[in-house]
């Protein structure tokens, strides 16, 4: 699993500087894609040692509901508090060069 959290967070990560998680089907998709990556890292680590369906049983099915449920959570934080960003960097271009001030 910690292998998961590092690619998922490294996903949103890059959706959110290219600007992608201020619109709130992509930060769903993000932060549902994220929890994908953890769950599906954690399950075929998991499914080595004890056998895939125990793994999917015990280890991804439980946690499906509540990883759709914090993905929405997430999805609307990132969309509210995206409208707080300054606005430059807000509009600001990938490989665009901003003051140290404005980050």
């Amino acid at each position: 699993y910690l292998v998961g959290f590092v690619l998922a967070a490294a996903l949103v990560g890059r959706l959110s500087e290219r600007g992608r998680l201020t619109r709130f089907a992509w930060a769903v998709f993000a932060m549902a894609a994220a929890h994908g990556v953890i769950l599906a890292l954690g399950w075929v680590r998991l499914g080595s040692q004890v056998g895939f369906a125990v793994a999917y049983d015990q280890g991804v099915g439980p946690f499906i509901v509540g990883g759709a449920a914090k993905s929405l959570v997430a999805a609307v934080a990132a969309v509210v508090l995206g409208r707080f960003r300054s606005p430059r960097k807000r509009d600001a271009q990938e490989g665009d060069e901003l003051p140290l001030g404005v980050l």
